[in-house]
């Protein structure tokens, strides 16, 4: 059936152009999300013990979408944290630890299955995707397989 050039195929392709924006949007967007308390979580707020002996505070979780799958990205912020002063071994561990203390109960607790968990550590909150050279981070990538975190290599 055709609808050009009457008011049905205006509201059709309307109805089109929305479809395939939201769809856009759902495929190649991302989601904001915080941890809840009965995710295993926290809030941005809490801080969140290290086996370094450090504190970080959740920045946010992002849900992001590429040709690979569902990635979730766990965003996390250390006061005065440099990682050239920092031993390898302890920060692997730390970013180990977020990724199973943290993502493992999260994606438990929503269901989800994503494709990789990306844990990134930074001096200061930041916004997602812009290079700033004045902020120091790291992240690492992870695969979660019988509730463990599993390091991939990027």
């Amino acid at each position: 059936m055709r609808f050009a050039g009457t008011a049905g195929g205006s509201i059709l392709r309307s109805l089109g152009v929305v479809f395939a924006v939201v769809f856009l949007c759902t495929i190649q967007g991302r989601a904001d999300t915080t941890l809840d308390e009965g995710a295993g979580g926290s809030t941005s707020e809490a801080a969140i013990a290290l086996p370094s002996g450090g504190q970080v505070s959740l920045q946010e979780i992002i849900t992001d979408y590429s040709v690979s799958g569902l990635i979730l990205r766990f965003r996390f912020v250390q006061d005065r944290f440099d990682p050239a002063r920092i031993d390898q071994d302890a920060l692997s561990e730390d970013l180990l630890h977020l990724c199973d203390a943290l993502a493992v109960p999260h994606v438990a607790s929503t269901g989800i299955s994503p494709g990789q968990i990306v844990i990134s550590l930074a001096d200061q909150p930041s916004e997602f995707a812009v290079a700033d050279p004045n902020i120091r981070q790291v992240f690492e990538a992870f695969t979660i397989r019988d509730d463990r975190c599993i390091w991939e290599m990027f």
